[in-house]
């Protein structure tokens, strides 16, 4: 029979019975569990979208060439497209997406899933019409390239235009009555175009990529100059009729804020020409007196509103003039101009031309 062990016969480091585990706290378990929690739902929300987009209306919106994944990513999310880029990018990538997303105007419609968005992304948009509309270019010559493109009725769009009312934009307020066709505001870019696009539809487009061009800044820089924003678009619209040579557009803004100080006359032969509907390289003495508010050498100040569609870099210019004593500038001979402080250094600069 055996012996019931002593407390002697007990080796010592040894316990008797059962060997008792520790088992995680409590509170560590709680805490896998909630953060598990928290990963599932937050999985289930990029597997929602993923499969559905939450969107109401259809978007449209422009990606111009060049443009990578991730900014299309960025892109979608800030249209109100998507909700999770990151998401976007991942499954872009392993369902072979990533690099075969094509530039140009694409519109999204509510209830599609990523892939549905991937494949329009590849799309090589040949339903769209391109249309690029130039630096410089009147609302007439816009109104034939659009026609020419066949993606507009001329007639209508030009009676669309000289109704400004029905376009209620903040760079269009306080603006100058008159009847322009909303010369100046119809920003130069290149467009894509759909079938179904009426007249309305883009001239709109143009007005929205005006007014993303024109941001707050501008609008204080202007207050600051003591100019309205028709004013600066104006000055703009001459200065990229003036001169094709960048790093002289600031000088050019410069001279004519000069002038109007002193309450000269501007004597630009672009206002003029934009009278003559014709761009004469040397105007004629009849040409000058030309009676229209549009003619800077017979009335002071301003013409009466713009006589193109200026781009970004003059309207910065018209914004930002250089500080010059130059009262006169003149072409030359290699295209730049010459500019003078007097009309005897003028006539010389003239003359050597």
């Amino acid at each position: 029979m055996k012996k019931e062990p002593t407390k002697k016969d007990k080796k010592p480091g040894k316990r008797l019975g059962k060997r008792k585990t520790r088992g995680c706290p409590p509170i560590i378990i709680i805490a896998v569990i909630i953060a598990a929690g928290i990963l599932g739902a937050g999985y289930a929300k990029v597997r929602a979208d993923y499969k559905r987009i939450s969107l109401d209306e259809s978007v449209t919106f422009k990606i111009e060439s060049g443009t990578g994944a991730r900014k299309i990513a960025d892109m979608l999310k800030e249209n109100g497209i998507i909700k999770y880029p990151r998401a976007f990018l991942y499954y872009a990538k392993k369902e072979g997406y990533v690099n075969r997303f094509k530039a140009g105007s694409i519109t999204i419609n509510p209830g599609l899933s990523y892939t549905e968005i991937f494949d329009i992304l590849i799309q090589d948009n040949r339903n769209l019409t391109k249309v690029t509309i130039p630096e410089g270019f009147e609302v007439r010559m816009i109104a034939d390239r659009l026609e020419e493109a066949g993606v507009i009725d001329r007639e209508k769009f030009m009676s669309l235009l000289k109704d400004a009312s029905r376009y209620d934009y903040k760079f269009l307020r306080g603006r100058k009555d008159r009847d322009d066709s909303l010369e100046g505001y119809l920003f130069p870019d290149t467009y894509y175009i759909y079938p179904e696009d009426t007249e309305e539809d883009i001239i709109r487009m143009m007005l929205d990529e005006f007014d993303s061009r024109f941001p707050p800044e501008y609008y204080e820089k202007a207050e600051k100059l003591n100019m309205s924003v028709d004013d600066i678009v104006t000055l703009a619209s001459i200065i990229e009729r003036e001169t094709d040579v960048p790093e002289e557009r600031k000088k050019v803004a410069g001279v004519f804020y000069n002038r109007l100080k002193k309450n000269m006359k501007l004597q630009s032969c672009a206002t003029v020409q934009y009278i003559l509907k014709e761009r004469k390289p040397n105007l004629s003495v009849e040409d000058t007196k030309i009676n229209s508010p549009y003619n800077t050498y017979v009335n002071s100040g301003l013409p009466a509103g713009p006589i193109a569609c200026p781009g970004t870099e003059c309207m910065e210019a018209a914004l930002n003039p250089e500080n010059t004593d130059a009262l006169y500038f003149v072409q030359g001979p290699d295209g730049k101009h010459i500019f003078s402080k007097t009309y005897e250094d003028h006539l010389k600069a003239k003359g050597d031309r």
